[in-house]
Parts: structure tokens; C-alpha cells; sequence
């Protein structure tokens, strides 16, 4: 019998997996879900009518804070993450995949400055792990991090700022925005997007719509110094098929396609997004569809900007994928009047991107000035359970009063090198 006695109060955080026939890589993550030892968290698996062994895997668990719901039908990414959060009963709200993992150690401070700060939102910057495949690929089984991830301490952001980063293309990514999935959202947040929209998430890819819209219902923002996740990329992901392009005949199979018809067959969310393979675009469509949504000009929107960063994303795609894309977009804009994408043939033809270079899998450690990377498809890490433990103790401690001072930072990031290079050595 599980030692957590049973918590009928309100959750202080609900842990969403939303979930579709990936009974192995869900096991894994549920896992690392269940090992911080706090009884003011639930954890909810949303099943998208699996017909794998998914149920048999949540029923492999003995602890009452994990909750399983089933769909009862096959439905679209949107609605099963929004079938999910109407499960949760927490006052925070914190969505990861079913391949991804949660760090034990950044739960724990996450509880803690929830506790003692109540935000309406927290965010960080997680780590990457990439999952052994079979046959094995030169990039998978690797665990990176970067320095900013060993900061340490909290700040605080103004919302309207994060909103003036999306419209003028000042972001980095759609990360940069206010995300519940692989961040925190109160319930208070929720509630009022909910009363303002009638539903929570509404766009074709639920973490950007969230990204992007959550600015304007939040009063406060913190981001936190250290990685509370670590994001997991899979040959099943989605996000991985979205900007991996294959043979057409391969294509028809991959989980982009499988996501792209669900929508279409449910006649759901007719956005433009659901087709386009380039997240930058993504972002983009979603931006204005936000815009709509809020009754906003997009004059606020520096087309140009946004148009250049998605351009040069495009430089990467092949053909025909690449003319295919393009249309794409160029639909996109004509529908909010702006102009069509200036398609850059010549530098396509002329500026390829250099070939990526191969990782070798015998290289256990590798440390850059700007990331750690650990090949991981050793014994002593071969899944993103095993990972989690030791993405804790390459991060250890990183006090969340700790003054985020370039001295610190520089101190954070060789101890952290330090541990890695020990862990490397002593397994």
C-alpha cells in the first residue's frame, strides 16, 4: 500500500499528462511525477482513448495522489488538454508530455514559492533529453543543459512586457511567453481566460495558444533559476514529427499527420497552424489568432520582424515540403491582409544550412561554454527517469534567495561541470 495518506483538501499543484497510446515512455514520466514526497500535489493522466497498455500502466502505481480519466473517444490535442484541466482540482496548474519528466528537487522549490510568493504564473527553462531509439540515432539518448539553468534565485516579470516581446518578434520563442505546459499557471489565471473565452485552451498546438494568450490575464510573473522539467523528444513526439520531414509515404504515418486529421475530421479548429511544420510560423499564426481572439489591432504586430524569423526557418526545409510550407503562410497572411511571404529561392539555393554536425555516442560529456551534454544511452541513464536523478545532481542546490549576480552564476555553472564530470567518472 502506497504511504501517502489520502489529502482531501485543494492541491496546492496538479501535475497534467495528457496522453495517447505511449504506454512506455508515460510509465517513465509518471515516475519521476510521483518521487517528490508531498501530499499537496495530484497528478492527473488524461488517456486520449489509448488502446495500448496505458490504463494497465497508471494501475501499476499504488499512490492515491495519481488520477487517471479516459476521453471515452479519440479527440483532438485541444480537447483532450482541455478535458484534462476541467479533471484537475489543484490551485496550480502545471502540463508536461507523456515523454517528458518532472525533477524531483525542482518540484520541491516550485511547492515552496507557491507557498510563500501565491504568483499567477511561474516559468523556467527546462532541460532536453532525447530518447534512445532503435535503430539508435547519433542524437538520442542525450541530456544537455545550460548555464542559465544553474542560476538560481527568482525575479519577477512584468506580463505586458512578455506581450511586447511577441509583437515586436523580441522573443526567443514561443517559450518565452507565460506557458502552463512545462510551466505554472494559478487557477486564478485560468478562471479568468475561462470567463473571457469560454474555455482555456483554444489554439491547434495548446502550449503556444497558452503561451501567448496567458500575458493578458496575468498580474505577476516569476521566473524561477533553475529547470522544474525536462522536456523529452521522442520519434512518437509530436513536436518532433512537426519538424522532422520525411518521404511522403512515411509522412502519412507520422504523429504530425495523425495530429493534423483529428482535427480535421472532428471539423474542429480550422486554423492555418494545424498544416504548418515551422514553429516559428506557429507562433506567428497563433499571435494573430490571438489578436482576433482579444479584439486586438495587429498593427501592434511588426509583420517584417516576424516575416525575416520565419524566412530564414524556412531556409531548412527541403523540397518539396519547402513549396508546400510556403503556400502555407502565404494563405495565412492573405487572410490578415498583409502582404505574401517574400519567398527566398536564391538563398535557399544558395545559403543551405551547414549539415548538422553527428554527436558520437562515445563522447559520455561533453561541456561548452554555453551547454553541458551527457550521451545517456549508458546503463546508468537510459531512460528520462533515470535521467531525472541525474539532471538533480549535476543542477544540486540553487537556493531560491539566491541574488542572480554574474559572480554566482559563473561559481553555479563550474561546480555544476564539476559534478557532471564526477558523475561521468564514477559510473
Amino acid at each position: 500500500m502506497s504511504s501517502h495518506p489520502k489529502n482531501k483538501s485543494t492541491p496546492l499543484l496538479s501535475i497534467v499528462i495528457p496522453t495517447r497510446e505511449r504506454a512506455l515512455y508515460l510509465e517513465k514520466c509518471v515516475e519521476t511525477a510521483l518521487i517528490c514526497d508531498d501530499d499537496e500535489i495530484e497528478i492527473v493522466v488524461s488517456d486520449n482513448a489509448s488502446i495500448d497498455n496505458t490504463r494497465a500502466v497508471i494501475e501499476s502505481f499504488d499512490d492515491p495522489r495519481l488520477r487517471y480519466v479516459n476521453t471515452g473517444r479519440r479527440v483532438p490535442m485541444t480537447e483532450n488538454f482541455e478535458f484534462a484541466l476541467a479533471a484537475t482540482t489543484g490551485e496550480n496548474i502545471l502540463f508536461i508530455g507523456d515523454d517528458d519528466a518532472v525533477l524531483p528537487n525542482g518540484v520541491c522549490d516550485l511547492l515552496v514559492l507557491l507557498r510563500t510568493k501565491q504568483p499567477d504564473a511561474v516559468r523556467w527553462w527546462t532541460g532536453d533529453y532525447m530518447w534512445p531509439s532503435d535503430p539508435p540515432d547519433s542524437d538520442d539518448g542525450l541530456l544537455s543543459f545550460k548555464p542559465k539553468f544553474f542560476v538560481g534565485g527568482t525575479r519577477e516579470l512584468d506580463p505586458e512586457k512578455v506581450w511586447e516581446l511577441f509583437c515586436t518578434r523580441r522573443m526567443k520563442n514561443y517559450r518565452s511567453g507565460i506557458n502552463i505546459y512545462h510551466g505554472c499557471v494559478s487557477r486564478r489565471v485560468i478562471d479568468r481566460v475561462t470567463d473571457h473565452i469560454g474555455r482555456y485552451f483554444f489554439a491547434t498546438s495548446p502550449d503556444v495558444g497558452a503561451s501567448i494568450l496567458n500575458p493578458h490575464f496575468c498580474d505577476n510573473l516569476i521566473e524561477m533559476g533553475r529547470p522544474v522539467s525536462i522536456s523529452g523528444t521522442s520519434t512518437a513526439s509530436t513536436g518532433w514529427s512537426t519538424t522532422t520531414f520525411v518521404s511522403f509515404s512515411e509522412q502519412k504515418k507520422s504523429p504530425h499527420t495523425l495530429f493534423a486529421n483529428e482535427y480535421k475530421e472532428a471539423g474542429l479548429n480550422k486554423s492555418l497552424a494545424r498544416d504548418v511544420r515551422s514553429v516559428r510560423a506557429i507562433t506567428f499564426i497563433t499571435l494573430l489568432e490571438v489578436c482576433d481572439l482579444l479584439e486586438l489591432d495587429t498593427a501592434c504586430v511588426d509583420i517584417n520582424a516576424w516575416l525575416s524569423w520565419i524566412e530564414a526557418d524556412l531556409i531548412n526545409i527541403p523540397e518539396p515540403h519547402y513549396q508546400q510550407q510556403a503556400d502555407l503562410i502565404d494563405k495565412a497572411l492573405t487572410n490578415w491582409g498583409f502582404q505574401e511571404l517574400k519567398r527566398r529561392k536564391e538563398m535557399q539555393q544558395n545559403e543551405q544550412p551547414s549539415p548538422r554536425k553527428e554527436k558520437s555516442r562515445r563522447k559520455r560529456l561533453t561541456v561548452s561554454p554555453n551547454r553541458i551534454r551527457i550521451g545517456t544511452r549508458e546503463n546508468f541513464c537510459e531512460d528520462i527517469a533515470s535521467a531525472t536523478v541525474v539532471a538533480d545532481k549535476i543542477i544540486g542546490n540553487t537556493p531560491l534567495d539566491r541574488r542572480r549576480l554574474w559572480p554566482a552564476i559563473v561559481l553555479a555553472w563550474g561546480m555544476a561541470v564539476g559534478r557532471a564530470i564526477r558523475i561521468v567518472r564514477t559510473t
